[in-house]
């Protein structure tokens, strides 16, 4: 990958279940030090640092780390620092899929103003060159209920669009 292919600002993305947090906290203490590749990730402040070593205790204990509760937003940073090329920023706003759901579900009008307490969450999406968008796959494939799929797809779709202000793009489907 050379340079002008790797992003500033990556940003992360899901519902609840889909592993936001263990992907995070893995990321964080997998790249703490620098590897084999010489890549490290740096966190941006003491809130990440705390989120990541309070999860990994979790994780190594053999427990899940909790659930992001309803209404709220964990603003978390690390810096990417590569051995080879410059630096890029990881962001997220760890906001509960719960919470994702009651603002960008189906039925909720497109043009509502965002709470105002979202309004650092959609100005770190809007920032990000990229999007990384987890899945629960049981949300789609292991879901019975045909009504509740298509729930969960209208919900990502529409908080990527209202989130990034891309709402001119359609989303990609297999």
């Amino acid at each position: 990958m050379d340079n002008a292919d790797v992003p500033r600002i990556v940003a992360v993305l899901g519902l609840e279940g889909c592993g936001k947090t263990v992907f995070l906290t893995t990321l964080a203490k997998r790249f703490s030090e620098a590897g084999p590749t010489g890549d490290v990730l740096v966190p941006g402040d003491g809130d990440t640092v705390k989120y990541s070593e309070e999860n990994w205790a979790k994780l190594q204990s053999g427990h899940w780390p909790r659930t992001t509760f309803g209404g709220e937003i964990r603003h978390l940073s690390w810096t990417v620092r590569r051995s080879v090329g410059d630096p890029f920023a990881l962001r997220t706003a760890d906001i509960s899929g719960q919470a994702l759901r009651r603002i960008f579900g189906p039925g909720t009008a497109r043009d509502t103003p965002l709470p105002c307490h979202l309004a650092l969450v959609r100005h770190i999406y809007r920032q990000a060159d990229r999007i990384l968008l987890l899945v629960n796959i049981g949300d789609f494939v292991g879901e019975i209920d045909a009504e509740q799929r298509r729930v969960n797809l209208a919900t990502l779709v529409n908080s990527v669009k209202r989130l990034t202000g891309k709402r001119g793009k359609k989303p990609a489907s297999s």
